[in-house]
């Protein structure tokens, strides 16, 4: 077996990466320049009577890159069109808007609108936007009852509309609407579209007297290269929402800015932001601009570098979709529809890989974002970190661990297996086989759930879960998107319930039944843990923070060590024999016992109702290499059938990571750009 070469990360000072944000930096920079000052020059004259203001210059957002540079989210160059009060008379205001709405409208391109009604007659309150509505009618003056014609009525008086038809008359109040909501004024421009096209900016700045007040301005225009893999992971962005504005006035955003919306984009917007600079405007009495001054630079949003792998997410997601597919052809599988994938590094608790299948393109979120809230698997759920399984007997490492470590069991202890476990004259739960006389290690190989019943009665609830939150189980992993904390069966959870606890449920919690309920994140660090022997990391998926030309790095996250589970390193000898086993004469034997790299596993099948119907879900953890393990794997097919027929997923998994080339292993080549 040839060996794995260590991938090392290169951070030279100028890259080609460097030198093409350069360019699209000196690109925005002068093209602003062009649209927001050379332009305004048109106004200038000498007066008496000066007016000093300032306006806003926006930042760019820093970009997302993998962890070898390739770029994930990024920015290009785009044109607003921008209302500005001190240009725009208001008696000019509905024509304006009118006008540019056919113009927007022939050439297919959208504006903004918030207004909570319904865009043709007859015009009804939007009914998914209840709190919507209710801003409307406090923005209005109006009582929490008033009727959408109340509201009708109340914004054709305010906005001076009555001598438009009903169609043109929806188009100037969403857009009146908006600018108030808004806050426009003279320090508060409005950006009445975003993302136009040169043709409709040529059509604006060729008509001055007509769009006198309306500037087009270059801006950053946010984009992904995500294709379907990673989407859940980075979020998007949107504009700043009524509840959020308060806290982020706050930090100095405007009304017009945009900010994260779920995921990496939300949990860092504050690094990605960036600080807007000042313009400073000189205008004589009738409101010619004399002079305008960049008197406070901006300072750009911070790049970021992830520990995602961007190519090996591809091929997670990828592995999943397909054994998906494949299963639901099958008698026991037929019911897959959904799964989650994480690859972790042992030794850091960076995140290689963190795949949700089914997904969605940035484009449909986009574009039709009302079909993925309803569509069949929920592919805006982020399972990685938020769903939440039972393992099963891949709980079965950790308390024959803990059974080692408390002297309630030894490595050589025999314990018979008759095909039922006998507790209580009323309870006496079955195994899946006859195993006879095993020790700890043949236990795990076959998951023999009469060996870990008589484990978890002779520990107890208590000790498991003192050491369980050592592994990371029941516990956040402090994942930078956000995390559900899974469930830790036990007498704190039953206590929430106001439900007792029974001694039953604890043999039951010993095979990661009863209440048990855990992260795919989670069961990745824990299996991480159980491969690196004793040390629990943070899962993290942020690398290194740098400057948004990437000329300084800013900071850099290592390893952060949260626990040490507190087990002797012989026991973990003894358990790693057993997953081995797993892998060379148990469960997931077809896919690794001749596999050229040794694979350690463990599988867990759990049932589950859903809407009534009982299903079981298939988890596999894993480890490899089994002498020095580097990556963890893990898989969960909800409704999949068996753990063993997650696989095939985490063998193309390591077939991409270890090089597999037609039965041989060759380091990965990637494009490195950092």
């Amino acid at each position: 077996m040839m060996t794995r070469m260590k991938k090392k990360k290169k951070f030279p000072r100028i890259t080609a990466l460097c030198v093409i944000m350069a360019l699209v930096i000196a690109a925005y920079s002068a093209s602003a320049f062009g649209y927001q000052v050379v332009n305004r020059s048109k106004y200038s004259a000498d007066a008496d009577t000066l007016t000093v203001r300032q306006l806003a210059v926006k930042s760019a957002r820093g970009q997302i890159l993998d962890r070898y540079g390739r770029v994930i989210a990024y920015n290009t160059q785009g044109y607003s069109l921008v209302f500005d009060a001190a240009y725009l008379s208001k008696s000019r205001l509905n024509s304006v808007i009118l006008n540019l709405s056919k113009v927007l409208t022939s050439a297919g391109e959208e504006w903004n609108d918030i207004l909570p009604l319904s865009d043709t007659a007859p015009y009804g309150f939007d009914e998914t936007d209840p709190s919507g509505c209710d801003t409307l009618r406090t923005k209005l003056s109006l009582n929490r009852y008033a009727t959408a014609q109340n509201c009708w009525d109340a914004m054709v008086e305010r906005y001076e509309l009555q001598d438009y038809d009903s169609a043109s008359a929806r188009v100037i109040m969403g857009v009146r609407y908006s600018m108030q909501y808004r806050d426009y004024s003279i320090l508060n421009p409005y950006t009445f579209a975003d993302d136009v096209s040169i043709s409709t900016v040529t059509i604006v700045e060729e008509n001055p007297d007509l769009y006198k007040g309306v500037n087009a301005e270059v801006v950053a225009t946010r984009e992904y290269d995500t294709g379907i893999t990673l989407n859940q992971i980075i979020g998007t962005i949107g504009p700043i929402y009524a509840e959020e504005w308060e806290k982020l006035s706050a930090k100095g955003y405007s009304y017009n800015d945009k900010t994260g919306k779920g995921g990496l984009e939300e949990t860092l917007d504050d690094l990605l932001h960036g600080e807007d600079g000042v313009m400073t405007i000189t205008q004589d009495a009738s409101g010619n601009v004399l002079s305008e001054e960049i008197t406070q630079k901006p300072v750009n949003g911070n790049t970021i570098t992830l520990t995602i792998d961007k190519k090996l997410q591809e091929v997670a997601y990828k592995a999943l979709e397909t054994r998906i597919k494949q299963l639901q052809e099958t008698k026991n599988g037929a019911a897959a529809d959904a799964g989650a994938v994480v690859v972790i590094e042992n030794n850091t608790g960076a995140i290689l890989a963190a795949a949700n299948y089914p997904s969605y393109t940035a484009d449909t979120y986009k574009y039709d974002y009302d079909s993925l809230v309803t569509a069949e698997g929920s592919p805006l759920f982020n399972r990685c970190f938020f769903g939440s399984y039972e393992p099963g007997s891949a709980m079965k490492p950790a308390t024959a661990l803990i059974g080692l470590q408390t002297g309630n069991i030894t490595a050589d202890e025999i314990i018979n297996c008759s095909g039922r476990y006998y507790f209580a004259d009323d309870y006496n739960p079955k195994c899946l086989g006859v195993h006879e006389d095993i020790s700890v290690s043949t236990a795990l190989t076959v998951s023999c759930n009469t060996f870990f019943y008589e484990v978890g009665r002779r520990v107890g609830i208590e000790k498991l879960n003192e050491f369980c939150k050592k592994f990371g189980l029941g516990v956040k992993t402090g994942v930078e998107t956000g995390e559900s904390a899974g469930i830790l069966a036990g007498l704190e959870y039953r206590q929430k319930l106001g439900i007792a606890w029974q001694p039953g449920d604890t043999i039951q919690a010993a095979i990661g039944q009863s209440d048990n309920n855990f992260t795919p994140v989670q069961l990745a660090a824990y299996t991480a843990t159980v491969a690196n022997k004793g040390t629990l990391y943070s899962a993290h998926l942020v690398d290194s923070v740098y400057s948004y030309e990437l000329d300084q790095l800013i900071d850099k996250r290592g390893a952060e060590v949260v626990a040490h589970s507190g087990i002797d390193l012989e026991h973990y000898s003894v358990v790693h024999e057993g997953m081995r086993g797993v892998a060379t004469v148990g469960t997931v034997r077809s896919e690794f016992a001749n596999y050229d790299v040794a694979i350690a596993a463990k599988t867990g099948t759990a049932q589950v109702v859903y809407k009534g119907e009982e299903y079981t879900n298939g988890i596999l953890i894993t480890f490899a290499p089994y002498e020095d393990p580097e990556i963890s794997v893990i898989v969960v097919i909800e409704k999949g059938g068996y753990g063993s027929y997650c696989a095939e997923v985490a063998r193309d998994i390591y077939d991409y990571y270890f090089g597999y080339s037609g039965g041989s292993y060759t380091p990965q080549k990637t494009d490195v750009l950092l």
